[in-house]
């Protein structure tokens, strides 16, 4: 009989999503930079992805919407890549996000070169280089497919040089995420 320790291996796959999301967030790059130092510290009781300082067993609030939408993106692209690696079946192999670009917009006038890379529109656009790196990855590294499905109200310019990105046309009157055929036939 083999039995194992549950709270040793949620232990260890606690340690592997907070590898995983300390990769991650090198990756947010100059988005979280004041934060590139800190630790991630996924809490299974709390389903939440906190930081803590370098040295310091206690987790900071990283306040701000956009630092929480980033910290949601890495925790949910963490959980996903460690459930592949661990072969898990409960995990579907997509994600579906609607508007990251929240906390960003609207936007505010680009007065210079060097606050256009602090900008909100580089910050989205970071964003969504991250998921795109993920989807390589996940080929890449993993063997994998994953696919995620983003709404989003930005400009297409913002991911249109992103290998994996396939741009729909706009939902507007009949092209509608919820054809209007369907709600005819639950009707009848």
């Amino acid at each position: 009989m083999n039995v194992q320790d549950v709270i040793e291996v949620r232990q260890n796959i606690n340690r592997q999503i907070d590898d995983i999301a300390q990769a991650l967030l090198v990756e947010a790059d100059f988005v979280m930079d004041n934060y590139i130092t800190w630790h991630p510290a996924f809490s299974f009781k709390h389903n939440v992805l906190q930081l803590r300082k370098p040295q310091s067993s206690l987790v900071e609030n990283v306040g701000s919407s956009s630092n929480h939408m980033f910290m949601h993106l890495i925790l949910f692209l963490a959980l996903h890549e460690a459930s592949v690696v661990n072969n898990s079946r409960f995990v579907p192999s997509f994600l579906f996000i609607d508007q990251p670009s929240r906390p960003y917009y609207g936007e505010e006038k680009v007065k210079d070169e060097a606050h256009l890379k602090s900008s909100d529109a580089a910050r989205v656009s970071q964003a969504f280089v991250m998921l795109d790196n993920f989807i390589t990855r996940m080929k890449s590294k993993h063997g994998t497919e994953f696919q995620m499905i983003v709404l989003e109200h930005v400009p297409v310019d913002v991911f249109s040089n992103l290998k994996n990105v396939h741009v729909l046309p706009e939902f507007r009157e009949a092209n509608a995420l919820i054809p209007l055929t369907w709600k005819d036939r639950s009707q009848s």
